[in-house]
């Protein structure tokens, strides 16, 4: 799964950016086995705050994903394909109906 969270690194015909070398020596250096799940820490930048507004930031991010994956067929296909594989591996379940809907904006 590792790998196919990051190819778009591997695929671009450029160096790797600062942050997204320190994003990969996080989750390399920090991610364990325990009690039959992977536990991966989240890559997150020095001093980013992770209050309340976290939510904003989150959707944010989910947004422009969207976009992307609109714009970019190539990218939507490697996506889906790697979702389909994260899911039939265990890695990661559908989320049931009802909680979709939420009144509370949780941290993420």
């Amino acid at each position: 799964m590792y790998d196919a969270e990051f190819t778009d690194a591997q695929l671009l015909d450029q160096r790797i950016s600062v942050d997204d070398t320190e994003s990969i020596a996080i989750v390399e250096s920090g991610t364990m086995f325990v009690s039959g799940h992977f536990v991966v820490p989240l890559p997150w930048k020095n001093g980013v705050n992770t209050g309340m507004a976290n939510y904003a930031s989150a959707l944010s991010g989910m947004n422009s994903l969207k976009r992307r994956l609109s714009n970019d067929e190539s990218l939507r296909f490697r996506y889906a394909q790697t979702m389909k594989m994260t899911m039939e591996k265990g890695y990661a379940v559908p989320v049931h109906e009802e909680q979709l809907q939420c009144d509370f904006h949780p941290r993420w």
